[in-house]
């Protein structure tokens, strides 16, 4: 079970810098060519391949439509997403996006657990399963965790930015999200309950930092 663990996490975060890297390579061919569209759903374009593979050999898509009816799970959802939300307003920012902008960070949001959700877990679980490891779809979604703050500290020793409070508090609130948002996810194997919370953790993020700065 140990080596399963290992490697998929191992694997995990090579997908994770490949993603990454390709995330760049389109924000710079945005810059250059002015198609500032493609920097907005960079992040999806960067995993759209990955993830249709995956989900292919998984045959897991995620799209169970009936679980929307599931009040249990939006309140849980909701109350990840609202958590997650005052960990992260501590943190400060040098500016508030506000109206259409405000508007495309939640977007964002939306579009970030394709990447982090549908390619990254749904891979994690993938390979652990070929190590016929009990649980496997559980323990993807720990690994999925671990794979996505590791990158974070990796991305901000590329950029050398200091390991202060607000990077522990970015890592532990990521850690949290990842966590309930996938368990969320297996529960009701339905995208839409995780693109939703972190539509609505960014949308209140901003709104608890505007009340802070107002203050």
């Amino acid at each position: 079970m140990v080596i399963g663990i290992i490697v998929s996490f191992a694997l995990g975060m090579l997908l994770s810098g490949i993603w990454f890297g390709l995330v760049i390579a389109l924000e710079r061919i945005s810059d250059k060519c002015k198609l500032y569209s493609i920097s907005r759903v960079k992040s999806v374009i960067a995993a759209v391949i990955p993830t249709y593979i995956i989900l292919k050999l998984n045959n897991h898509y995620f799209f169970n439509v009936k679980s929307v009816s599931d009040w249990k799970a939006w309140i849980e959802i909701l109350g990840v997403a609202i958590i997650t939300a005052f960990i992260v307003s501590k943190n400060e920012v040098e500016t508030l996006p506000s109206g259409k902008e405000l508007l495309w960070y939640g977007i964002d949001g939306i579009f970030m657990e394709i990447p982090q959700r549908l390619m990254m877990q749904s891979f994690v679980w993938c390979i652990l399963k070929q190590f016929k490891i009990d649980n496997a779809i559980v323990f993807s979604i720990f690994i999925n965790a671990m794979i996505w703050c590791s990158s974070i500290i990796i991305q901000n020793i590329i950029f050398k930015i200091k390991f202060e409070k607000s990077t522990v508090r970015e890592i532990f609130s990521s850690f949290f999200f990842s966590v309930g948002a996938g368990y969320i996810l297996i529960k009701t194997e339905f995208i839409i309950f995780t693109m939703i919370a972190h539509l609505v953790e960014r949308i209140v993020s901003t709104r608890i930092r505007g009340k802070m700065h107002e203050k």
